[in-house]
């Protein structure tokens, strides 16, 4: 979307909001921003830099955590 949509968007935002209304609108859009780069950042980040297109999607699968920290070998952190 090329097009500055600033106009439009500053015609939607209420005059009559209180800062901190207008600090919990902003922090939802964070959020929200957060939220889809961390879904689309990968895709996102090729069509911006107009990079081959993506690979296919994978299979549905939950999203897996960052792996657990090794544990140091048995007994070399002994007695200290």
């Amino acid at each position: 979307m090329k097009a500055d949509l600033r106009p439009i968007l500053v015609g939607l935002v209420p005059r009559g909001w209180s800062p901190e209304q207008a600090l919990n609108a902003v922090n939802l859009l964070q959020q929200a921003i957060a939220a889809i780069w961390c879904v689309h950042g990968q895709e996102m980040g090729r069509a911006a830099l107009g990079d081959l297109p993506p690979p296919p999607p994978s299979p549905a699968s939950p999203r897996a955590g960052p792996p657990a920290p090794a544990s140091p070998p048995a007994g070399r952190y002994a007695g200290r």
